[in-house]
């Protein structure tokens, strides 16, 4: 299902292809940038794995914070289909493509963060995270993981959740309000309810959905985590995000956290936009020092 990753790189303005589109199959030219030579001197390199239905120039402002910063960024956004068509078990494979990529660029020995939006970034990092430490991760055990960032995430992943998320991020939403939006997306979601409810093909996807909050929480990636959220968010529960964050701190990982009462599902940013530019800066400098503690 994901013969073809389709993101968007952008190395440090000293290189000549900044902002150029890329998929693996055109990504070797990238290995041949002339990087830092010496461990964690290499430049971080910060993959963003956008929401449901995200548009690349919005999710362009968040990797500008990294960019402004001299880090690498890479973009990317999973296709809809895989999250409300009952796909959820494609994106193993798609998780795979996206670790293969810091090979395909040339930056496997650079430290990388992942920044994640929604449930769509999400759900790609849960089996990113499985595939890291699960059995045998063959060559991406070598991969310097210092941390990840939870932007609206997780979201439980109801019938509700989903429906207000389909109706928020829905190509013509923004022109309509809530209520039209529910009225205007009601036949997909009956039709797609009958499907989950006839089709034993979405059995697997309704099992990776009931265990997802259980797996954030449970996660073994020992990195630093900032999980950035608010009370007012209608689709990620601040309550089901403090409880992980608990969780984590239990397990003894370092959890940081930005939290406000007045803000959207993924208007963080552009309503506390200092504030959150600093939580994540900080959250990829303390990254770097987990990092080198690592190697000490």
């Amino acid at each position: 299902m994901a013969d073809e990753l389709e993101y968007h790189v952008t190395f440090p303005t000293k290189f000549s292809n900044v902002g150029s589109p890329r998929s693996c199959e055109a990504a070797a030219a990238c290995a041949e940038v002339e990087l830092t030579e010496g461990g964690l001197e290499k430049e971080p390199v910060v993959f963003l794995l956008g929401w449901y239905n995200a548009d690349d120039k919005e999710l362009a402002k968040y990797s500008a914070i990294y960019m402004s910063e001299g880090y690498v960024t890479i973009r990317y956004v999973l296709p809809g289909e895989y999250l409300f068509e009952g796909k959820l078990g494609g994106v193993h494979s798609v998780a795979e493509k996206v670790l293969e990529a810091f090979f395909d660029l040339g930056l496997e020995e650079n430290p990388i963060f992942f920044h994640l939006f929604s449930n769509g970034g999400t759900y790609i990092y849960r089996a990113v995270t499985e595939i890291l430490n699960g059995r045998d991760p063959g060559q991406f055990a070598a991969l310097k993981i210092g941390g990840v960032i939870f932007d609206s995430a997780p979201c439980r992943p109801t019938f509700l959740s989903g429906f207000r998320a389909l109706s928020l991020f829905s190509p013509s939403s923004a022109s309509r309000s809530w209520p039209v939006s529910y009225v205007m997306t009601a036949p997909y979601w009956a039709w797609l309810l009958l499907k989950h409810i006839v089709l034993p093909s979405y059995w697997e996807a309704n099992r990776l959905m009931d265990s997802f909050l259980t797996a954030i929480a449970s996660d073994k990636m020992e990195c630093p985590q900032l999980f950035i959220y608010s009370k007012k968010d209608c689709i990620a529960s601040c309550a089901d995000i403090q409880e992980i964050v608990r969780q984590r701190r239990e397990q003894g990982i370092e959890v940081r956290e930005a939290y406000w009462e007045d803000t959207d599902h993924l208007q963080h940013l552009a309503n506390h936009h200092d504030e959150y530019v600093d939580a994540c800066l900080d959250l990829i400098l303390a990254g770097l020092d987990h990092l080198e503690l690592g190697n000490e």
